[in-house]
């Protein structure tokens, strides 16, 4: 694989990660397990697409650890739903929504930002 399609298969990999994190939020149960196995997925790839970009690039190291702050930010979602299916309380959508829109802006912004500086380090412009 090239350079240039390991850096888009990096940011497609992000892209299904941050997708369907997003989209488990918001969708109804019975996109439960698909979605659950596309986040895993965009997992495995992005793990092994950084393995072979990584070759003790800073850059990279910030974006990795990045990728995974923001995926833990998903988290306070997740309990909140979950406090909703045991009964502690109710979700209120629009709080939901906005939480979930939010995060799903700043995962543009990280992927795009992959995008630019593992594309852009490919081709030498970047130490």
């Amino acid at each position: 694989m090239t350079q240039k399609a390991s850096a888009l298969a990096f940011g497609a990999a992000q892209l299904l990660m941050f997708g369907s994190i997003s989209l488990l939020q918001i969708a109804p149960g019975r996109f439960f397990a698909p979605l659950l196995l596309a986040m895993h997925a965009g997992i495995l790839l992005f793990a092994k697409l950084k393995k072979g970009l990584s070759n003790g690039r800073p850059e990279l190291d910030r974006i990795t650890r990045g990728t995974y702050v923001l995926m833990t930010m998903y988290v306070p979602i997740l309990i909140y739903k979950l406090l909703d299916r045991l009964g502690v309380l109710q979700v209120h959508h629009p709080v939901l929504y906005s939480a979930t829109l939010a995060l799903a802006v700043l995962a543009v912004l990280l992927i795009v930002h992959s995008l630019r500086v593992v594309g852009c380090d490919s081709a030498g412009k970047y130490g």
